[in-house]
């Protein structure tokens, strides 16, 4: 039984991390050539990837938001300008 279960855990962070190196190296479609959008001091990542979004910039919010925090990059927001 613990094999079993031990196995389905397994399976389940093979797929976790196939999908995630997936989603990462996926390219992002962007309506223009360049994107500007500025992220306000003290945005959360939440309010981030709504500007991000509001921008013009297609990402799924919840994929982005799922791998900012299984990299614990959740906190690292960084207010400011940006060009992509």
């Amino acid at each position: 039984m613990l094999r079993r279960i031990f196995n389905l855990l397994l399976l389940a962070g093979a797929v976790l991390t196939g999908w995630t190196v997936w989603f990462s190296l996926s390219p992002v479609d962007i309506p223009a050539a360049t994107v500007d959008f500025s992220i306000v001091p003290g945005s959360g990542l939440r309010s981030a990837t709504r500007q991000i979004r509001d921008a013009g910039v297609d990402i799924r919010s919840w994929q982005f938001n799922l791998i900012a925090r299984i990299t614990r990059n959740q906190t690292g927001i960084k207010a400011g300008s940006y060009q992509i």
